[in-house]
């Protein structure tokens, strides 16, 4: 059986996605593309894949590829689009205490999803009762 062709991880040396954060920092994203299940098969699978995100993330050239992550800190998130088991979850958050200790933090879930977004009220136009007003 081809592992590759089912696990919901791409290969752990390959860093999915890279984000510089506009205030400094950078976000790395594990992406998954199917649950994270409890088999021992995709638990190494995703403790490999942290690891190779961690080594990045504290490598002394990665501020050079990225200069964002000289002024910020350094978040590597798992996604949580799929479900992930209770001992993945459990895998993710011992990870996350190691990784904290070298100054990187770990999360679940989506970078985009934990922004505050302010609307830009100048235009906010709302429509009430068939008339037009600004807030």
């Amino acid at each position: 059986m081809n592992i590759d062709a089912i696990s919901p991880l791409s290969e752990p040396d390959n860093l999915d996605v890279i984000g510089e954060r506009n205030d400094g920092g950078v976000d790395m994203l594990v992406v998954t593309t199917g649950p994270l299940d409890a088999s021992d098969e995709t638990c190494r699978r995703l403790e490999e894949k942290l690891n190779a995100y961690l080594y990045a993330a504290v490598h002394p050239h990665f501020g050079s590829v990225y200069p964002a992550a000289r002024d910020g800190c350094m978040r590597i998130f798992v996604s949580d689009s799929h479900m992930i088991s209770e001992r993945a979850r459990a895998l993710i958050q011992s990870f996350a205490a190691q990784a904290l200790a070298l100054g990187v933090e770990v999360r679940i879930g989506d970078p985009v999803a934990q922004q505050s977004v302010q609307p830009d009220r100048r235009e906010t136009r709302l429509r009430v009762n068939g008339t037009l007003g600004r807030t």
